[in-house]
């Protein structure tokens, strides 16, 4: 019998199968997980990189800027 949640989560686990069992294995429904390289080195977050002057409005929304500083770019 298959260890159906291993065949998702351990890649040797799943290789180590035979085709007929891991034909017996269902889609994960997270769905994939695998991430190229290239994928990986475009991700910086939810919103694009910002241009940070150090105070605390870099970091959060609820907190302003003291005056004179810059507000985040980006």
């Amino acid at each position: 019998m298959v260890d159906v949640f291993k065949a998702w989560t351990d890649s040797e686990y799943f290789d180590s199968l035979t085709d007929m069992q891991k034909a017996e294995v269902p889609a994960n429904p997270a769905g994939s997980i695998d991430l190229s390289m290239a994928a990986l080195g475009s991700v910086s977050g939810a919103r694009m990189a910002a241009s940070c002057t150090g105070c605390a409005c870099c970091y959060s929304t609820t907190v302003g800027c003291p005056k004179g500083d810059s507000k985040v770019s980006g």
